[in-house]
């Protein structure tokens, strides 16, 4: 499809609901996510649960999430279908968390079961909760809950 440049192809979907374009983030391949958006493959097509932004984001492939964002600002703001996970809510890595942050995506955003990224992944028990609680540790503790402080100490202990 990609050498004959066949454009009617690029937005045909698999039996799952996916794109090529899905199945590029999948395979951490942003050259070809370049490839196939600059032909006109649309970053916000889906009829399985998830936009391929979320492919992207469960094999944490950075640099795919990049090439979709230069292509769509809207893209990090997309809520899974099922779940209503956005892209932060998908979190892998502090470095994805670090690039998230860096485009201004929400950690208020709550999905359909109404937890923010935060709690998703308190409810998973990972790594990233004190990261995701960094910009809410105020350099003066006075007035703050144990929760803060507790999650203040893990981060010195990071």
């Amino acid at each position: 499809m990609l050498a004959t440049k066949d454009a009617s192809m690029l937005n045909e979907l698999n039996n799952i609901g996916e794109s090529a374009l899905h199945e590029a983030c999948l395979n951490k391949l942003p050259d070809n996510v370049n490839m196939l958006l600059q032909m006109g493959a649309n970053s916000s097509l889906s009829a399985s649960y998830r936009y391929p932004v979320h492919c992207a984001m469960q094999v944490d492939c950075i640099s795919c999430v990049e090439v979709l964002h230069e292509y769509d600002n809207d893209v990090l703001k997309l809520a899974e279908k099922i779940y209503g996970n956005t892209a932060m809510h998908c979190l892998k890595s502090k470095q994805m968390f670090e690039f998230l942050r860096s485009k201004n995506c929400c950690l208020d955003e709550k999905n359909k079961v109404g937890d923010t990224p935060i709690m998703t992944k308190i409810k998973e028990g990972s790594g990233l909760t004190p990261w995701l609680m960094r910009p809410f540790i105020p350099s003066n503790h006075s007035n703050y809950s144990p929760f803060h402080l507790n999650c203040h100490s893990i981060l010195i202990a990071v």
